[in-house]
């Protein structure tokens, strides 16, 4: 886990259209960054959620080259409206839309504290 891609995760939240929760995420493989994104309070066809909202994770990998994901490792940074940390572990669909792709690692943020969990 390093410190330096929550960081970037956290900045990236800043931009999230959502007008509660700003979730930011950071797509590294490496230690190299392949892709950032962060939620929408929008809708998008290819989202797998059942109001078909962009999450943060789905926006981290739409324009990514198919393939160029496996192995990947995912960071989430997650702020409340007060800027506290909070729950940002993915949902049940973004669990399986990252599987999907390929990434078999998640570290997330966990209301003030960092939790890391392996996709099989």
């Amino acid at each position: 886990m390093k410190m330096k891609f929550f960081d970037l995760a956290r900045k990236i939240s800043k931009k999230s259209t959502h007008p509660y929760h700003k979730i930011g995420g950071v797509i590294v493989n490496k230690s190299k960054v392949v892709s950032l994104g962060f939620n929408k309070y929008k809708t998008h066809a290819k989202s797998n959620h059942p109001f078909q909202h962009i999450h943060c994770e789905l926006d981290c990998i739409l324009g990514v080259e198919e393939g160029s994901l496996k192995d990947c490792t995912i960071y989430l940074y997650r702020e409340n409206k007060s800027g506290d940390v909070a729950m940002s572990k993915p949902c049940v669909w973004c669990n399986k839309l990252l599987r999907d792709v390929g990434i078999k690692r998640v570290y997330y943020t966990d209301y003030g504290s960092y939790k890391e969990e392996v996709l099989l």
